[in-house]
């Protein structure tokens, strides 16, 4: 499945415009689940904000093998626009929550029993669209550049979006203080808001060939997957969830352990944001960096650089967990935001590279990145020992150095990969 490039000899604004949706719709989502697994907590309501994550992306990860089916049949820009609402849905929850422990109401909607199974069964529709919406996105900035221009404009989307970490706990370390329920409004308008943004998308997209049932888009998964080319990548796919895991659901619990035992909450969380905003200073810093770079030197030299500076922050975080240094948080947190920005911006890139034109491939990075974060996120609620989960992600670490290094010796050319 193919679509017609937009018009136009550059188009690195359209990248821009992209950024900025996404960088308003994610400074809402970011922020909740950078803050969500603290601020359910604290509530009450023990692990469901992990728990709610968990579900998201296990959800992401399973509809991902059939997102490029429905990418397919609708312009990207529509299928944005429809899959933002599974994200506004999710963290208007939020609002649910907060109604009812600030009313101290514990029966009806309010119990923990059927508050539990809205926030999971919204989580699930999140993840649902976040599939599609995943999908939608690379295809777009794919039919937007080219070979030669493909890493600088991923590196303009990746440094935009990524830049939410920033705007969002900024949002957050101002609006948490005066009310969590506050926050939740804001950041769930905020995202509805960014959502409708999507359909001011310059687009000229028209089918180029029919679509595939969902028999032959398996298919196609399959080969790819089977192919010489996409095992390293797998690996490294799982490492980009991995990530956004460890920042998620065990970062702020560094944080907080780094914290005095008779410290008040709302202290605590302030101080969590203040990571989070250098987190996201450092992923913005890493987008520009990472798009240029993409561009003028060897990629796969790229991603496996990418997987030493994960080491680096590993290294840091061990450090930062046994002395309880804050202050070793923040380098821990730069770290952090350069890596994943990185490894995001190089799965992406990489994967345009290697499967021009096959839209099953970023079905099958969504589902590796999804499956991934699910997987330690659920880690970090079953392993109490803090010190088992860092090392967990260091075996990880080291195999995917070593799988990516392989990326650099594959012999097959991508045009022999026929779907």
């Amino acid at each position: 499945m193919q679509y017609k490039k937009l018009e136009g000899q550059s188009n690195y604004w359209k990248a821009a415009m992209l950024g900025t949706i996404f960088l308003f719709m994610f400074s809402s989502f970011n922020s909740a689940a950078n803050l969500i697994a603290f601020l359910y907590k604290e509530a009450n309501y023990d692990d469901l904000g992990v728990i709610s994550l968990f579900s998201l992306y296990a959800a992401f990860g399973v509809s991902s093998v059939f997102a490029p089916n429905i990418s397919a049949l609708f312009n990207p820009k529509y299928v944005m626009f429809f899959s933002s609402f599974g994200y506004t849905l999710y963290l208007s929850c939020g609002i649910i929550v907060f109604q009812c422990k600030d009313h101290g109401v514990q029966d009806g909607i309010c119990s923990k029993g059927i508050l539990y199974i809205i926030v999971i069964l919204c989580a699930v529709v999140n993840g649902i669209c976040a599939s599609t919406l995943w999908v939608s996105q690379p295809w777009y900035i794919t039919s937007i550049s080219t070979n030669e221009t493909r890493g600088k404009y991923f590196g303009i989307f990746w440094a935009l979006m990524q830049s939410s970490q920033i705007v969002g706990n900024v949002l957050g370390l101002v609006l948490v203080q005066l009310s969590p329920l506050l926050y939740f409004l804001v950041m769930t308008i905020v995202c509805g808001i960014s959502g409708f943004s999507f359909l001011l998308l310059p687009s000229t997209f028209e089918k180029a060939q029919e679509v595939k049932s969902v028999k032959e888009k398996l298919r196609g998964i399959y080969v790819i997957i089977s192919s010489r080319k996409m095992r390293p990548m797998l690996l490294y796919y799982y490492f980009a969830g991995t990530i956004v895991a460890f920042y998620t659901g065990f970062l702020y619990k560094l944080i907080a352990a780094s914290q005095p035992e008779d410290q008040s909450q709302e202290l605590t969380g302030k101080r969590q944001a203040y990571v989070f905003i250098i987190l996201g200073v450092f992923e913005f810093i890493s987008g520009i960096c990472s798009g240029y770079i993409s561009d003028r030197v060897n990629r796969y030299m790229v991603a496996t650089a990418s997987t030493i500076i994960v080491e680096l922050a590993l290294i840091v975080s061990i450090i930062s967990y046994y002395t309880e240094s804050y202050t070793l948080c923040f380098i821990s947190g730069a770290l952090w935001g350069t890596s994943d920005c990185l490894v995001a911006n190089m799965t992406m890139v990489i994967t345009t590279t290697l499967f021009p034109d096959q839209i099953e491939a970023f079905a099958i990075r969504a589902i590796m990145t999804s499956f991934a974060t699910s997987v330690m996120l659920i880690f970090s609620i079953l392993i109490p020992n803090q010190i088992i989960y860092l090392l967990i992600v260091v075996f990880i670490e080291l195999l995917t150095n070593i799988s990516t290094s392989k990326l650099g010796v594959v012999n097959e050319k991508p045009n022999e990969i026929r779907l």
